[in-house]
């Protein structure tokens, strides 16, 4: 979902049930009523669960769906730390893939080195050439977005203790 939809149930409720929406995780998404129909819109990005909590004769039914805003919460899968180690080889794998998105890895020496893209795929595998302070992102885009950052991470390259670098 990119902006705001409007949710309805469908098979109303029996004459007398009463229902409430809900959101898991309001801090990106807001409700608002129009009529019958529940109008959910995008307040940050990230994953919710849209939530509806149908009560008739004392039973209570509660009925969840995942919603992606924008782009779906980051999951990221590496086999690195803060730390790499010179001339060693790390793995990147951006696990809340969506169809229709597109990649894009890219890595900066700190503070003011060249920014280089290392892959438009949503793996990436990195190999550290370079001492020091480094600063590896992924950026998405798709129908939501367009270059949105959604996850940084900072590596500082250490010596291997091999020959003189």
């Amino acid at each position: 979902m990119c902006n705001s939809s409007t949710y309805s149930l469908q098979n109303a409720p029996p004459s007398g049930a009463s229902w409430i929406w809900s959101v898991s995780n309001s801090s990106i998404a807001s409700i608002s009523y129009s009529g019958a129909d529940m109008i959910l819109t995008r307040t940050g990005y990230g994953s919710t669960n849209l939530i509806v909590t149908i009560s008739y004769n004392g039973s209570t039914i509660v009925v969840t769906k995942p919603i992606d805003l924008g782009y779906p919460t980051p999951d990221i899968f590496t086999n690195v730390g803060s730390t790499a180690t010179f001339g060693g080889c790390y793995q990147f794998n951006y696990l809340s893939q969506v169809p229709g998105t597109t990649y894009k890895w890219q890595l900066k020496k700190m503070p003011s080195g060249p920014t280089q893209t290392v892959s438009t795929a949503a793996f990436a595998e990195l190999c550290f050439e370079a001492l020091g302070s480094h600063r590896l992102t992924l950026s998405i885009s798709n129908a939501c977005v367009t270059n949105q950052v959604v996850y940084t991470k900072n590596i500082n390259v250490v010596d291997d203790g091999g020959p003189i670098h």
